[in-house]
């Protein structure tokens, strides 16, 4: 067990008490005895990537284009990019300050909620907003250690030391390239690519439910009586809230064989939103053997523990 002990001469240039956290603590011991040449630095791994100043977007969202990625896109180990809000290929593109990243892209919290990471892998490319960064490999065969070891106890650790803390922490692109990574066995990196791949899956497998629960919604509320009466009555005014609950009770079911199916494609969400967050911790878990750090109660996913799409994870970027 650690404790934030310090003695005056192993102060560094921080004197905030998150500085020396017991876990960064122990993540220094553990560094420590890991010999250096077991060991990369993220800024030789990676090239970082961040967008700069660029002009207000939220007038310029769109249905379609090209995904924008906020902090609260980031959940479970991937981008929620069905979710993103979305420019123009030109806006995202050509708007001076504004980065945009081909994938496959880790993406890395700098803002708002800090340090939680993400891969985007489903699109041809995205752009990121000020409080996101990108993570672009230099051999792509690394993405499975990369991402598993920055959500890992010592990897978060050293993400978050990065942060500057003078009002809200903020990550900081320099300390980010600091952060050191360990070599791993063939075998174990072996075991985390396999890991990646089922994460992919299962953020497709998730994706694929939520839309046909989408889909079967709308068309099942479509048949109510209640979106004839809001169809028929929109020119008048008059919207649902002239209803009392009951008689909207009765307005909004729709057929009891269309009620069934759509208890059928949420118990299918339910289920692939669990196989997503057990493939997550999975992945994490596999890193911590391979490092020899853990047990499976180490693993801790305080930021993704909301429901998956709910943007219960920080305030609203602004732009």
């Amino acid at each position: 067990m650690f404790i934030s002990r310090v003695e005056a001469d192993e102060l560094e240039e921080r004197l905030d008490p998150a500085y020396y956290a017991p876990l960064a603590l122990q993540t220094d011991h553990w560094l420590a005895a890991v010999h250096q040449d077991n060991l990369d630095r993220l800024g030789y791994l990676t090239e970082v990537v961040a967008s700069a100043f660029y002009e207000g977007l939220s007038a310029r969202y769109g249905e379609r284009g090209v995904a924008f990625v906020r902090v609260g896109d980031v959940r479970l180990g991937t981008v929620e990019l069905s979710r993103t809000m979305r420019l123009d290929e030109s806006i995202a593109t050509g708007t001076p300050g504004l980065a945009y990243e081909e994938t496959p892209l880790l993406v890395l919290t700098k803002g708002g909620s800090v340090g939680r990471v993400g891969l985007a892998f489903e699109e041809v490319g995205v752009a990121l907003s000020r409080d996101v960064l990108g993570l672009v490999a230099r051999d792509e065969r690394q993405l499975p250690r990369i991402l598993f070891y920055l959500a890992s106890p010592p990897g978060r650790a050293q993400v978050l030391r990065g942060a500057s803390r003078q009002v809200q922490a903020h990550l900081t692109v320099e300390r980010l390239r600091a952060v050191r990574v360990p070599r791993l066995a063939e075998a174990d990196q072996q075991l985390l690519t396999t890991a990646y791949d089922k994460l992919k899956f299962a953020r497709m497998a998730f994706e694929a439910a939520d839309d046909a629960a989408t889909a079967n919604f709308v068309a099942a509320y479509l048949t109510t009586q209640g979106a004839h009466n809001q169809a028929m009555r929109a020119g008048s005014g008059v919207r649902f809230r002239s209803y009392s609950r009951e008689q909207l009770s009765d307005l909004l079911l729709p057929p009891p064989a269309l009620q069934v199916e759509f208890a059928t494609h949420l118990r299918a969400v339910a289920s692939t939103s669990e196989a997503l967050h057990q493939s997550w911790a999975n992945g994490i878990q596999l890193m911590l053997n391979a490092i020899g750090w853990g047990t499976a109660a180490d693993v801790d996913l305080p930021d993704d523990a909301g429901v998956i799409g709910d943007g219960s994870d920080g305030p609203e970027e602004l732009d």
